[in-house]
């Protein structure tokens, strides 16, 4: 076998590292083909869960609360404990803001009481709920 020279051992490397590139560009096709056919008939279930599953579901499992003519209701033992302890302003904003997902402005004027002072009720809202929370935990 006769030795090669720089250039034709060049010239064999050069196509050596054509064909990987090709072979990984075709593979890398292949995945996407295969890709497309299999999002084209799978139907992801967490669509579909609710109809599929079944949760029993009992009115002593929950804790209700009202806000205006919303009932809500809480599953979380330590939660439901909590809330009666706040006063009827505090529960009843917190209620609304962190569950019916009003804005400060619309308690506020629901309420007759400054934004600013719905912040405050919330803010004293969640560190009493905190505390008995935590002091619920703890034991």
């Amino acid at each position: 076998m006769s030795k090669k020279t720089a250039f034709e051992q060049e010239e064999i490397e050069n196509r050596f590292v054509s064909f990987c590139k090709t072979v990984i560009r075709n593979e890398l096709f292949d995945v996407y083909r295969e890709e497309n056919r299999y999002a084209e008939v799978f139907v992801p279930l967490d669509i579909h869960i609710d109809a599929l599953s079944m949760c029993d579901c009992y009115e002593t499992d929950y804790v209700k609360f009202y806000a205006d003519d919303f009932v809500i209701l809480i599953e979380n033992e330590s939660l439901s404990q909590a809330m009666p302890k706040l006063t009827d302003r505090q529960r009843e904003v917190v209620l609304r803001y962190f569950l019916l997902n009003e804005k400060d402005a619309e308690i506020a004027k629901n309420f007759g009481i400054s934004a600013k002072m719905v912040g405050k009720h919330r803010a004293k809202a969640l560190v009493a709920l905190r505390k008995m929370m935590k002091e619920d935990y703890n034991g």
